[in-house]
């Protein structure tokens, strides 16, 4: 995600100006993260290009016609979220690092499985509302702190992903943190 708000400008400028308010005190509470409005869209932006999970299993509870072929009850199949993600008949130009796809109007216009970085419906990830929290608290304190930059030979690009349980890249991600200064 850092890697995303350094590569497009003004991102890292919004998101810390979005969060500057909330994080001048140390002390959170649970109700100033619903403030953090853009941050909250550039993690959603960075999971849907990047998704934590990228594929993940289920066993079908009932049968279902797809395409012309019916898929029998107890069938295994996988679910691959990172295709979903980067599909053109669901998302506008998949590939570019849009934030703004998540504001509510936006969000309206989809369907609410066309993202599922945390899979959806009834056996979604438990632990989502406490990720996405820790994220943003993250995220907020890091900007806050630091500038982020990255070098051009430094980019990584969909070759360089290496799909395990969870999406990772080949050789990590390498950015350049430089301590912001305050007066």
């Amino acid at each position: 995600m850092f890697k995303l708000t350094t590569r497009y400008s003004g991102n890292e400028i919004r998101l810390l100006e979005s969060s500057e308010a909330i994080l001048v005190s140390i002390c959170f509470i649970r109700d100033d993260l619903s403030q953090l409005k853009y941050v909250t869209l550039v993690i959603k932006e960075s999971m849907r290009l990047y998704p934590p999970f990228p594929m993940f299993s289920r066993t079908l509870d009932k049968s279902y016609e797809i395409a012309g072929k019916l898929v029998p009850q107890g069938t295994w199949i996988m679910i691959n979220a990172y295709a979903l993600h980067h599909n053109p008949h669901v998302w506008e130009d998949p590939e570019s690092f849009d934030p703004l796809r998540f504001t509510v109007e936006n969000r309206e216009e989809r369907s609410p499985y066309a993202y599922i970085p945390f899979s959806a419906g009834p056996r979604n990830c438990i632990g989502m509302n406490f990720a996405m929290a820790e994220i943003k608290v993250a995220v907020a304190m890091i900007l806050r702190r630091f500038h982020l930059s990255i070098n051009e030979e430094n980019l990584v690009t969909s070759k360089d992903l290496f799909p395990e349980l969870m999406l990772r890249t080949k050789n990590g991600i390498r950015l350049n943190l430089t301590q912001r200064i305050y007066t």
